[in-house]
């Protein structure tokens, strides 16, 4: 595990997505990157429907950075429904990615800072049993609706959508949350880095990764090529995920 600086480790970040870009992954799906804070014990909000704030302001800027060193910015319905976020880089200097929401059942509400506020506007991946009314006000608002086959469960097929991505050009993409998210990715075994940032607190409340005990115990082991950084009390810890057969 290696101590560096905001620039060493964005220069490290940039240095992994360029290597996928020209690994035989470059071929079938975008370079991914996992990035979000939780506190000591794990959790990353409250509850669903009740974010908290947990960065400092400096590490917020660093995630800002982040993100504008990827193609697109990815979240769950959940995480827009509960934060109603922009998913723009604000807090420095660089382009805003594409950004992308992950809405099975389509409940993006028309609303929204991403409809409204944003200049580069929202694409919605979901199923095909949507409604056709809602489709119309959102794309005439400026989203563009990607319709995308369907897990058993009914969720969308993460795997058809990071096909999608890359045949339009998408070659790295930030995974912001939420928990559901995050989860799936690494179900799937579809996200490459993590970038975590853990602040000093015990929030005792809802986890940023479920339900992987007896799935992902067998073939993650550990992180590879480990770096750190503290930033004032945040700590943000980055490592190559090591998916093992």
């Amino acid at each position: 595990m290696t101590k560096k600086s905001d620039s060493e480790m964005l220069s490290i970040v940039r240095g992994k997505i360029k290597e996928g870009a020209n690994s035989e992954l470059s071929l079938t799906r975008p370079f991914v990157s996992l990035s979000f804070a939780q506190s000591l014990d794990g959790s990353i909000s409250l509850h669903p429907s009740a974010p908290v704030r947990l960065s400092n302001i400096h590490s917020q800027s660093f995630t800002h950075s982040l993100r504008a060193i990827h193609n697109s910015i990815l979240i769950g319905i959940g995480t827009l429904l509960a934060d109603d976020p922009q998913l723009t880089v604000r807090l420095v200097s660089g382009e805003d990615p594409i950004p992308v929401v992950v809405d099975s059942h389509l409940r993006f509400p028309t609303h929204s800072k991403l409809l409204r506020k944003n200049t580069i506007k929202p694409w919605i991946a979901c199923t095909s049993e949507i409604s056709d009314g809602k489709v119309d006000i959102i794309q005439k608002s400026g989203g563009e609706i990607i319709p995308l086959p369907a897990l058993s469960n009914g969720w969308v097929n993460l795997s058809s959508l990071m096909q999608h991505l890359h045949d339009r050009g998408i070659r790295s993409v930030m995974v912001e949350g939420g928990a559901r998210i995050i989860t799936s990715f690494l179900r799937e075994r579809l996200a490459d880095q993590i970038i975590l940032t853990i602040v000093p607190m015990i929030l005792g409340g809802f986890r940023g990764v479920r339900e992987l005990e007896n799935i992902v115990s067998p073939f993650i082991t550990n992180l590879k090529n480990i770096n750190y950084e503290l930033i004032q009390d945040n700590l943000i810890v980055r490592g190559d995920l090591n998916y093992q057969v």
